[in-house]
């Protein structure tokens, strides 16, 4: 599986279920895209560069106190 299905996988499922779970504050979905097919362009190319975890899903958790 590319970097980029996986991403677009997993957006579709925040599109899909955050409207009901309220999870994300924020989807950075064209950085994401972008930067998936630079992952995936670096491997076709053979880069050493690019580290085993490159393109693995990521969701921070927001844990500062926000007013309102």
């Amino acid at each position: 599986m590319s970097v980029q299905a996986s991403i677009r996988a997993t957006l579709e499922r925040i599109e899909r279920h955050d409207p009901r779970v309220n999870a994300f504050t924020a989807v950075l979905r064209e950085r994401a895209l972008r930067r998936a097919a630079e992952i995936d362009a670096a491997h076709a190319a053979g880069a050493a560069s690019v580290g085993p975890h490159a393109g693995v899903p990521i969701a921070v958790k927001n844990q500062l106190d926000m007013a309102g």
